[in-house]
């Protein structure tokens, strides 16, 4: 199951409400569960949910502090089983997306999805 976690204020997001993340948000598409963040005290709650969920791929939509609270929740309240996490382009500086090679987000995402199932 694959687990989107998406930040609407990351440089990057901003004004993007035709983009496929935008337009799939909030909707479950099976195997893919979409979350919205509103500020940082949502992606505790949002990682817990993953978890008991047993989501094995997260896709984080944010920036380099998204991705890192994401991980760091991830550590904090995971059994050590860990999913797959990958980032998308959505902040300003974006560095893990960057060192992975990846370009923009929606094209990412799409990739993402079409391997995993």
């Amino acid at each position: 199951m694959i687990g989107l976690i998406y930040n609407p204020k990351a440089y990057k997001n901003k004004g993007r409400e035709g983009s496929l993340l935008k337009n799939l948000l909030g909707k479950n598409y099976g195997d893919i569960i979409f979350k919205l963040t509103s500020n940082v005290r949502d992606t505790p709650r949002i990682v817990e949910e993953f978890l008991k969920r047993k989501i094995d791929l997260i896709c984080v939509s944010g920036g380099d502090g998204t991705l890192q609270r994401t991980m760091n929740e991830l550590i904090a309240k995971g059994d050590g089983n860990i999913p797959t996490i990958s980032p998308l382009k959505g902040g300003s500086t974006n560095v893990m997306s960057n060192i992975l090679g990846y370009k923009g987000q929606d094209k990412t995402l799409k990739k993402i999805i079409g391997n995993y199932k």
